[in-house]
């Protein structure tokens, strides 16, 4: 009987001993998996505004994700899920901070509203990076300091290429001085020394637009831009199949038209080629690479081309069923823009800021700039817009200014002066605006064409510096007398 009584305790002491094992160990399970989680807290001194927005970017500007913040007292705490490692963007009273948060960190950001860039500092885990990237911005983000970049794409290519190199030897010398403290310091560190590679080939790919668009305003003399084995050879040291690169919001650069002609060809710079080699090897090549090339150049004009690569990627295993809702989003939204689809009407403001019914007007084809007066380029193109005019006076061609202007003044002013006698209309609500989104518009100038049957003909039409944009105006308005 006492036999029994000794096992007896002996087996409650076994089972005491076991659960308590379990709770510890769901206990650490559970302070592992906190760990895992990401912990901001934004302190504001002399706050201008209670609204705090924190941006996740992503390889695909379509995937980015926006957290709309509440602060008390100029703070505000917040946690995130492990899974939401990557760089962001914390946007305050029009003004952007540079994150990289990874799982494990809790960061505490602090800075004075009437003077954020010089006032910001990070603590706690996982501040190290972030000092860094405010470091970068004050040396090399500055105003002047991108103005001064901008200035290396004025130059000759070899000028060019060893500007671009000292830029980034500069960069990564700053980013030598600094030690990780932690893992996710590491994480940060090896990602970005990977990413200025990306980031100077990237300014490689960008040389021949931004040169010839210089050129003819600056009068810069003609380029031979074939790419010799000097120019090739850090393009052959990427790999745009590494997943682990898919939290670098430039990536789309290298899964867009412009990389596989320089590192799969070697040669000009060729769309052509480039969407053969992606149709013919549809079914080998890596997600990333082909989900970000249909997505980046997925547009109305091209969209009966596209879609039934699209349809094969929505039925493709290796690629996430979020990238696949947003793909599906995309391709509803596009295919009422397509290539003739009827023109949706629109409300616009006039000059004497009076509401107008937009519509097309029968047997009239449109050509319509959409700009700002904020915008360089758009700047730069207006002289050739208004010699397109004339060109056109006599022709059955209506075109329209439409401004996304999100100051109303400077809009009237330019509008004035220039005289052009066309049609004029802002938009109030600017990207915001139905417009906008109905033609993806997140960027000027863009320039839509709309044949005399109201039928849309381009979303992307030509700028009018471009020779093809007589040749597809005529082209539209025969297509529109037949």
């Amino acid at each position: 009987m006492n036999y029994f009584y000794i096992m007896k305790f002996r087996l409650w002491i076994l089972a005491f001993i076991s659960v308590g094992f379990l709770t510890f160990c769901n206990i650490k399970d559970k302070e592992k998996e906190k760990n895992k989680e990401i912990f901001v807290k934004v302190v504001i001194k002399n706050p201008s505004d209670s609204i705090l927005k924190l941006i996740q970017k992503n390889f695909v500007h379509d995937l980015d994700e926006t957290d709309t913040l509440k602060l008390k007292n100029g703070m505000v705490v917040f946690q995130m899920n492990h899974s939401k490692g990557g760089f962001y963007d914390l946007e305050y009273a029009n003004e952007t901070i540079d994150l990289f948060l990874w799982p494990g960190d809790s960061v505490i950001v602090e800075f004075d509203a009437n003077r954020i860039d010089s006032s910001i500092t990070f603590s706690g885990k996982g501040s190290v990076k972030n000092n860094f990237l405010s470091k970068e911005n004050l040396l090399f983000r500055t105003p002047e300091k991108l103005i001064e970049k901008e200035k290396y794409f004025y130059k000759s290519k070899d000028s060019f290429l060893l500007l671009t190199q000292d830029y980034y030897r500069c960069i990564e010398r700053l980013l030598q001085s600094y030690k990780p403290e932690t893992f996710s310091d590491s994480v940060f560190f090896n990602l970005k020394k990977r990413i200025l590679k990306y980031d100077f080939c990237k300014d490689k790919i960008f040389y021949k637009p931004r040169y010839e668009f210089f050129k003819k305003t600056l009068n810069l003399p003609d380029q031979n831009y074939d790419p010799d084995e000097t120019w090739l050879k850090p393009f052959t040291e990427l790999n745009v199949d590494d997943t682990t690169m898919l939290i670098y919001y430039n990536f789309s650069y290298f899964v867009n038209y412009d990389y596989i002609p320089l590192y799969v060809f070697k040669d000009k710079y060729s769309l052509d080629k480039h969407t053969k080699y992606i149709f013919e090897n549809f079914k080998k090549i890596k997600y990333p690479i082909l989900y970000g090339f249909i997505l980046v150049n997925l547009k109305a004009d091209n969209f009966d081309d596209l879609k039934p690569n699209c349809d094969t990627i929505l039925l493709r295993n290796d690629i996430p069923e979020k990238w696949k809702s947003v793909l599906m989003a995309l391709m509803k939204k596009i295919e009422k823009i397509r290539k003739g689809a009827d023109f949706p009407s629109f409300t616009f403001k006039d000059s004497s800021n009076n509401d107008v019914l937009f519509k097309h007007n029968p047997n009239k084809v449109m050509y319509i700039d959409v700009w700002a007066t904020f915008c360089k380029p758009c700047m730069v193109e207006w002289p050739n817009y208004e010699k397109l005019v004339s060109r056109f006076k006599d022709k059955p061609v209506r075109f329209v200014s439409i401004s996304m202007d999100p100051n109303r003044e400077s809009w009237l002013n330019y509008i004035r002066k220039k005289k052009l006698p066309i049609e004029h209309y802002i938009v109030p609500e600017n990207f915001d605006s139905e417009f906008a989104k109905t033609f993806c518009i997140d960027g000027v100038p863009q320039y839509i064409m709309v044949d005399g049957k109201g039928k849309i003909f381009s979303t992307d039409a030509p700028r009018p510096s471009s020779t093809k944009a007589d040749s597809l105006l005529n082209l539209c308005i025969k297509n529109t007398v037949q």
